[in-house]
């Protein structure tokens, strides 16, 4: 193997094959001796072309894997223990189908959780109440979305769950977060996508006052975006059906979104309307509405209407 290695690398062969001046003016070299050694090593260093692409294979996917974990390090903080390669499967809780991920947001009365159906490999939203006395709002909640058929512009009811002291509402799960996140993220909206922002907000309230439902508590926090930027309503905990808002009732939701009937306690479908106007405000210049008395309104609605 030697031997004809060394005979191609210095040039014999064929004289027809090579200009008179080369094989004429420079002779060639004689041949070395035969190296039985060294043939007898390239033979045992010899490895098979099968052999040869799993190594390869092996060595990218290994590369490919440790990239993966170190921008999901940068990015989301250490793996969760179920991602580890080694760890165990994650389950769903006893009396669950749904398998609870990471948190993404948290309130005063609970936390909202990323997760995935068991069954159909869905990913959702989970939003929890961690107290038996606030489960009444949550299965309110889920009663109202449950009493309409499903709109393109608002958020979607997967299930209502009971587990221990527990209550879990299941959520369509939108990727791009709420209005809050795409402002914060990407600064104030150009005139072209506030229409279009605007167009399916008023086609979602519309929705819900059609079916007899008041949202009252309209702002960017509480309208989500999905993956193709159409915007879902979410967050009912506030909402209430007209016909039970005859009477005068407590004050409800985000003073600086509040129209001034609402600071009174007092809710219309007009009420929705206005904490449309002063959502679309803020998308339009990126100020909260009335921000000369934010920090007054926040401890005293009625400071809006003084």
């Amino acid at each position: 193997m030697a031997d004809s290695i060394y005979s191609v690398y210095m040039g014999h062969i064929p004289p027809d094959f090579a200009p008179p001046h080369f094989t004429s003016a420079l002779p060639l070299p004689p041949p070395p001796p035969p190296n039985t050694r060294g043939d007898a090593v390239l033979a045992r260093l010899a490895v098979p072309a099968a052999v040869t692409v799993g190594v390869v294979t092996a060595i990218s996917l290994y590369t490919r894997l440790r990239w993966e974990q170190r921008s999901q390090r940068q990015t989301d903080g250490p793996l969760p223990q179920r991602f580890v390669r080694g760890a165990a499967r994650a389950r769903p809780e006893p009396g669950s189908r749904w398998i609870r991920g990471r948190e993404i947001g948290r309130g005063s009365y609970g936390c909202v959780y990323q997760g995935l159906s068991e069954d159909r490999g869905e990913i959702v939203a989970i939003k929890e109440m961690h107290d038996i006395r606030n489960t009444a709002e949550l299965r309110k909640e889920a009663d109202l979305l449950r009493g309409a058929p499903p709109h393109p512009f608002v958020v979607n009811i997967r299930g209502l769950e009971t587990s221990g002291s527990r209550t879990r509402l299941i959520l369509e799960w939108c990727s791009g977060g709420s209005l809050s996140d795409v402002l914060r993220r990407f600064g104030p909206c150009n005139e072209e996508r506030l229409r279009v922002y605007a167009r399916q907000m008023v086609l979602g309230l519309g929705f819900l006052h059609a079916h007899d439902v008041l949202h009252r508590d309209i702002k960017p926090a509480n309208v989500l975006v999905n993956a193709e930027g159409h915007l879902k309503l979410t967050d009912f905990g506030l909402s209430r059906h007209l016909s039970s808002l005859a009477a005068q009732t407590g004050i409800a939701g985000s003073p600086v979104y509040m129209s001034p009937e609402a600071t009174h306690g007092r809710y219309t479908v007009g009420s929705d309307l206005w904490a449309l106007g002063a959502t679309l405000s803020q998308l339009a210049t990126g100020r909260v509405p009335w921000d000369h008395v934010a920090d007054r309104c926040l401890d005293n609605p009625h400071a809006l209407v003084m």
